[in-house]
């Protein structure tokens, strides 16, 4: 499960500083995965599911 976290400045990052409020920030791996085709998947759930 992949929790939303609040925006901090940029370190390095290929991301601009302050993201808006509910941005869904992925930090992927930086070593090339073994998989002919990596995928990575997302499931959404409304708020009140959770």
């Amino acid at each position: 499960m992949v929790h939303a976290r609040q925006p901090r400045p940029a370190r390095g990052e290929m991301t601009p500083a302050g993201q808006a409020a509910g941005t869904l920030t992925l930090r992927l791996p930086v070593q090339r995965p073994h998989a002919a085709v990596p995928v990575t998947e997302l499931f959404l759930l409304d708020e009140s599911e959770i």
